[in-house]
């Protein structure tokens, strides 16, 4: 009855604002900013990520999944037989 009075009394008010008029809770987290960050450049910015081979592994066969977005790197543990 009370969100009836309320919508009634503002009609061109929002669900946010009919919310917020029978709660009193504010929802502002739900409204959008927008910001602006400059357009990557891999000479200024560098590489976004650099993959080395863990150490005690070799690297058997790498290709692409997604390029240039995802590869996959298939390692082998390098096994060290001691002899005496």
């Amino acid at each position: 009855m009370i969100a009836k009075i309320v919508q009634r009394n503002n009609p061109k008010k929002s669900k946010d604002h009919l919310y917020s008029a029978i709660t009193g809770i504010n929802l502002q987290f739900w409204k959008k900013t927008r910001h602006s960050f400059p357009e990557y450049d891999p000479l200024v910015h560098g590489p976004l990520i650099e993959y080395s081979v863990p150490e005690g592994y070799s690297e058997i066969e790498r290709y692409w999944v997604n390029e240039p977005y995802s590869f996959v790197s298939i390692l082998k543990k390098k096994m060290f037989t001691i002899f005496m």
